[in-house]
């Protein structure tokens, strides 16, 4: 691999028809390309040879697929630790490797990456902004990251979806909390803030999430 390094880290929880049809096209419609499509998969949730031969083929390059068990605690935060530690175990320079997640269930408009990549190297973490669907219809889900004081007093919903963000900043920050069942990324960029990375946020709408 070479100096500048981007994986986008997909974790399985299952929703197969979501993932083939609108996950990753989605991710082979960016303008940017990626090095590395890694997909974090949980006991319990197989996906046939038949599946990965078909994602494969939509790429291309079939060697930039890798497939990779959570060997961490069994929910969200664990496979993308699980992910994380991967894509640090094939990363040459965690200073310049960057790391977009994107949930089985979301969409990136294609210019997700290149908005990102473009921005990235001035921080530590790009925050995006997003459109989202609930069950009362289309909503905007804001960005703004103003303050570490900011987000200890609002605590705001930001999905994992919308994140990019430099592999060296993020393992400074010790992951994802594991025992955490929501609220994971605003934890994760309170202590990300409280060792000094430098967070951008974005006002461009470059993600389409499915909310409840």
């Amino acid at each position: 691999m070479g100096k500048f390094v981007t994986f986008c880290i997909i974790a399985m929880q299952g929703n197969r028809d979501s993932l083939l049809n609108r996950c990753i096209p989605s991710v082979l419609a960016q303008q940017a390309q990626i090095d590395c499509l890694l997909l974090i998969s949980n006991p319990g949730c197989h996906i046939d040879s038949t599946i990965l031969t078909d994602i494969q083929n939509r790429l291309p390059d079939s060697s930039l697929l890798q497939i990779h068990t959570n060997d961490r605690t069994k929910n969200i935060a664990g496979s993308w630790n699980a992910g994380i530690s991967h894509a640090l175990s094939l990363a040459e320079n965690p200073e310049e490797t960057y790391i977009a997640l994107l949930n089985e269930e979301d969409v990136w408009l294609p210019e997700h990456l290149s908005i990102c990549l473009h921005s990235i190297p001035k921080f530590d973490v790009i925050v995006t902004n997003a459109i989202g669907t609930n069950t009362k219809g289309w909503l905007e889900e804001a960005s703004t990251i103003q303050s570490l004081d900011h987000l200890l007093k609002k605590v705001p919903k930001i999905q994992s979806s919308r994140l990019c963000f430099r592999l060296s900043s993020i393992l400074s920050a010790g992951l994802f909390d594991e025992n955490l069942s929501n609220a994971l990324v605003c934890d994760l960029l309170i202590r990300l803030l409280e060792i000094g990375a430098k967070i951008h946020s974005l006002e461009k709408k470059t993600a389409s999430l499915k909310t409840v």
